[in-house]
């Protein structure tokens, strides 16, 4: 829970123009879930990254994958990354100081924290199948502050 290793490559700066307005260069729900398919290959087993993190959970690769699919439409796709631990990462990315970072477990359990400028917000919840309204809600924040300052 909490790494960005084997994140994948977001090709160069990514802005809040580009995560939250499709035209500008955000990813699509599609390219999220080929990131994560290719995650799931490159980080499936143990040692992946070096240094003796744990493979991807095949459970937390199905469980992010679910995720992104009940994403709401309006909202951008996020970028998946492993960590060490075996969990998958779901990331809304603007800058170091506006993202937001999911942890998908194996068993449901999503941890999140969002960096919202000066303020910080983390959390947990069990995902089912319904997209987590917080989470929704902080994705949202970012993208409503990059439209007040267009």
């Amino acid at each position: 829970s909490g790494g960005d290793a084997g994140r994948g490559d977001q090709g160069g700066d990514h802005d809040l123009v580009a995560m939250c307005n499709p035209s500008k260069g955000s990813i699509t729900s599609t390219e999220s879930l080929e990131r994560l398919i290719k995650l799931a290959s490159d980080c499936s087993c143990d040692g992946w990254d070096g240094y003796g993190a744990t493979a991807v959970s095949a459970g937390a690769v199905a469980n992010a994958a679910r995720l992104i699919h009940a994403s709401p439409k309006d909202l951008p796709a996020p970028d998946p990354g492993a960590e060490p631990d075996g969990c998958v990462t779901l990331e809304w990315y603007a800058s170091p100081s506006w993202l937001i970072s999911v942890s998908v477990a194996p068993d449901g359990l999503v941890d999140y924290v969002a960096i919202l400028g000066e303020r910080t917000e983390k959390g947990s919840c069990v995902f089912a199948d319904e997209f987590p309204s917080g989470i929704r809600r902080l994705v949202r924040q970012i993208c409503s502050v990059e439209s007040e300052n267009l």
